[in-house]
């Protein structure tokens, strides 16, 4: 099944998205951050009932200094950077899994089909190698640069495990700022 540009394996049902056209991101064509992480979710739950547990690796890519990008060479690059990195992750991934854009400069991945764990990194690699050479000709002057956090299955649910800590860890200290910053009640 494909939604967007995204490939599903054969066992997950897109129940719950209306349209392909709303799941997409609008200025991308990729998965929105709702779409990508529901199916993920199901992705993820289908691949701990089934046989099948061939690696699967999920991708936090983000482009490194990208408010600098808009400062120094303007909205419109920082545009073509968001669009070319996007474009890139389709040419090369498209038929390994999901491509979602979960932020302004940030993209999620939940890839599989690859040979090896040297074969994925071997793909990233050459895909950001390839994006770094054509936005420095378009723009002499800029290093194009992004951070890829990856993890293979095995390590996918101590991953979420500690994203979904680390946010309400967050969010506690944040609320436990707000709260010290004001005049305590002391309940007797």
């Amino acid at each position: 099944m494909v939604i967007g540009m995204a490939i599903l394996s054969d066992g997950v049902q897109a129940e719950g998205i209306a349209s392909v056209d709303a799941g997409l991101d609008p200025f991308t064509g990729l998965l929105n951050k709702k779409v990508i992480r529901e199916v993920i979710e199901q992705e993820l739950n289908e691949y701990e009932k089934s046989q099948d547990k061939s690696e699967k690796y999920l991708c936090i890519i983000d482009i490194d200094d990208f408010k600098s990008v808009n400062d120094t060479y303007g909205h419109r690059f920082g545009d073509e950077v968001i669009l070319a990195l996007a474009n890139g992750l389709k040419e090369t991934f498209e038929t390994y899994g999901l491509i979602g854009r979960v932020g302004g400069d940030e993209f999620l991945c939940f890839l599989s089909g690859f040979a090896s764990v040297i074969d994925f990194r071997t793909h990233m690699t050459d895909m950001r190698e390839k994006l770094k050479k054509k936005m420095a000709e378009r723009m002499p002057g800029y290093s194009f640069s992004v951070s890829i956090d990856s993890c293979a299955t095995s390590a996918i649910l101590i991953f979420l495990t500690w994203f979904i800590f680390s946010q309400f860890t967050f969010l506690l200290n944040k609320h436990l700022k707000f709260i010290n910053s004001h005049d305590p009640i002391n309940i007797g």
